[in-house]
């Protein structure tokens, strides 16, 4: 039985954008994770709240293990005094009793919100800092949900409440969003109509900022499917969108990029010309509130897949180290998604003990990542290297490789969908 006496987790705790995704996903191995690293309760502590083994509590941040039924899920709760909504579950019998304190809990991602307040933008950020740290396969189906109970009641007139300014840009900012959380668990078709289905509300909200956005995505996604030419027109349809607007370089930034790997895909050299136009884009307090952020890094890790196609590897190497190193802290996703980059690079340079040393420290740090696009590359890695596995060090790489994504395919089994597959 669970203690009646157990002290709460720390308020900014129960506020955290990664705890509150890692609730709405029912990822207890993250959740684990993130109570022991910022409430300091180690194994035993946590096995003891929540009336099972240590081992236990270890084998789900691991990520060996998942919570299979309601039971669980609600002694977890109970036991970490996780308020019932914050994991789709009704109020715990405890809850009668604020754990709170003197200030209201926190707006839920997946909760109603307030007839006062309704900070949409608040709750992209808490769904954007989470994808990166978790990956899109955890998340895709609560961004649906989102869009479904908060934001198309209101868009279509079905909710009585008054229609806060910026809904139409939300609609597009977080429909956008879904294609990209969709696209990192393996369903690009899917991917595809959310982006689409972004464009118009991107319109209605009348910012050619934001309607730039989703054509850069559009354009990543034709790139990442093979479509170069498509890719490289939808880039340059966006930056004469941007055009229209206020200037972003952040914005302008991405679409460069996107032309540039279309470019490179073709084999054409202007892709460097597009490069250099990318890196000038590089601002240092450049924001615009409904767009993602672009940085070093990120203009790093394109720019290291872009040489990498032209067939310049020195160049990629460069710049693939410089996105590794940083994405060092705080991206779990950029992180392995720059690894897999600079070990497919050391692989083609034949620089197998390098490319093998990576990819080992890509397996040990990205235990709690969700995201099918980086189990595909991973994939991708093992075919490169078996034409070197008369290699004792690349062999046992390939055996730890084969162990780790036969545990990661199975536990995210239901979110890959096969290559022609149809999409619900």
């Amino acid at each position: 039985m669970i203690e009646q006496d157990l002290p709460p987790l720390p308020k900014d705790l129960l506020k955290d954008p990664a705890l509150i995704a890692a609730c709405t996903a029912r990822d207890i191995g993250t959740l684990f994770l993130l109570v022991r690293r910022r409430a300091g309760l180690g194994h035993s502590a946590l096995g003891r709240r929540v009336q099972i083994t240590p081992s236990r509590v270890k084998e789900y941040i691991d990520g060996k293990v998942q919570a299979q039924s309601t039971a669980v899920v609600e002694r977890i709760a109970d036991g970490l005094r996780i308020p019932g909504e914050m994991f789709g579950l009704a109020p715990r019998p405890w809850e009668t009793v604020p754990v709170w304190g003197p200030v209201s809990p926190p707006d839920l991602l997946l909760s109603r919100t307030s007839e006062e307040s309704c900070d949409y933008l608040s709750a992209i950020r808490s769904f954007r800092s989470a994808d990166r740290q978790f990956g899109g396969s955890h998340l895709y189906a609560a961004v649906i949900r989102y869009l479904s109970d908060e934001v198309a009641p209101r868009l279509f007139g079905v909710d009585a409440r008054p229609a806060p300014s910026g809904l139409y840009v939300t609609a597009a900012s977080l429909t956008e969003m879904a294609g990209w959380m969709a696209h990192d668990s393996g369903r690009d078709d899917l991917a595809a109509v959310h982006f689409h289905r972004a464009l118009p509300f991107a319109r209605a909200a009348a910012d050619p900022s934001v309607e730039a956005h989703v054509y850069a995505s559009m354009a990543h996604l034709s790139r990442e499917q093979g479509r170069h030419n498509e890719a490289v027109q939808l880039a340059r349809t966006g930056i004469e969108i941007a055009r229209r607007g206020e200037w972003y370089p952040a914005l302008y930034g991405r679409l460069y990029l996107m032309e540039a790997r279309g470019l490179a895909g073709l084999c054409d050299s202007r892709a460097r010309k597009a490069l250099v136009h990318a890196e000038e884009c590089i601002k240092p307090h450049d924001v615009h509130p409904w767009i993602s952020p672009y940085d070093r890094a990120f203009y790093s890790g394109e720019a290291a897949l872009c040489l990498d196609g032209l067939g310049d590897l020195s160049s990629a190497r460069r710049y693939a180290e410089e996105a590794v190193e940083l994405r060092r802290e705080g991206r779990a996703r950029s992180l392995a998604l720059g690894q897999l980059a600079l070990a497919r690079i050391h692989t083609r340079s034949r620089e197998l003990d390098r490319a093998v040393a990576v990819g080992c420290g890509l397996l040990d740090g990205s235990q709690t990542l969700g995201s099918v696009r980086v189990l595909r590359q991973l994939d991708e890695l093992g075919e490169m290297l078996q034409a070197h596995n008369r290699l004792h060090s690349v062999r046992a790489f390939l055996d730890k490789l084969a162990e780790t994504t036969r545990t990661r395919k199975m536990l995210l089994g239901g979110m890959i969908v096969k290559t022609g597959e149809a999409v619900p």
